[in-house]
């Protein structure tokens, strides 16, 4: 009965810290995405967030088409703040989960080295669009307008090419 309420006692003080460090390093896969979506500064930020889906009506199909890799840091303010924007942004548009990969890095930015290089990741998170011509764009840290603004920017540049 003791070793039943420690558990308990120690499972409710830090089951916040413990999902937080259950999401590794690498890509993330279905399970450590379930856990992010479930941590509570995520899921209010998502439920907050309406994305505009019709700023993006003229790229709606090359978006669905394109792979989009995420990067980010667990830890980051940044990370946090966006990262359930822009997810809940690709959810609302039915941008197929095999179409998106998000990726986690450390706090020093350094790890997993080969992933940082490919990515030339400098700040958090990194959005990377891309086809089978290479990176169409990317939104690096923040939108400089909105996230819906920019993506429609990057898709229309590349259009224009």
């Amino acid at each position: 009965m003791r070793a039943c309420l420690l558990i308990s006692f120690y499972f409710l003080t830090f089951a916040r810290s413990w999902s937080q460090s259950d999401v590794g390093l690498g890509m993330i896969g279905v399970e450590e995405k379930n856990i992010i979506y479930r941590e509570n500064w995520f899921a209010k930020k998502y439920e907050r967030f309406e994305p505009n889906l019709d700023v993006l009506k003229s790229v709606d199909g090359r978006m669905r088409n394109c792979k989009i890799d995420i990067i980010m840091g667990i830890w980051c303010r940044d990370t946090k703040t966006y990262l359930p924007r822009f997810l809940k942004l690709f959810d609302s548009m039915r941008i197929p989960d095999g179409h998106i990969k998000i990726y986690s890095i450390n706090k020093s930015k350094k790890k997993p080295r080969k992933l940082i290089k490919q990515f030339q990741v400098k700040y958090l998170p990194t959005v990377i669009f891309s086809d089978d011509d290479g990176e169409i764009g990317r939104i690096v840290e923040y939108p400089y307008d909105t996230i819906e603004k920019d993506i429609l920017k990057i898709f229309s540049d590349k259009g224009s090419n």
